[in-house]
């Protein structure tokens, strides 16, 4: 929750404050799909590198790799980013 004031105005005040908190959602999962985008074009040996740098396993195939990779960046499964 906001850590406003309280005023007269409260339920204005939360309305506003909602609205900024689900336009901060969607910015932040925006990022994520661009990462993820970002992931789903790099080559083997930049996932490679990607996954030494991160001191992540390098093991598996390339879809496998790139999945590593994805959940290193936040994504639980294949439909949900947190």
């Amino acid at each position: 929750m906001c850590q406003c004031v309280d005023d007269a105005n409260d339920k204005i005040h939360l309305f506003f404050c909602s609205l900024v908190t689900e336009k901060a959602l969607q910015q932040k999962g925006r990022i994520k799909s661009k990462k993820e985008q970002q992931i789903d074009a790099m080559t083997n040996a930049q996932v490679v590198d990607e996954l030494k740098t991160k001191r992540l396993p390098t093991f598996g195939t390339l879809a496998e790799r790139k999945e590593r990779l994805k959940k290193h960046h936040g994504k639980f499964d294949q439909n949900t980013w947190i």
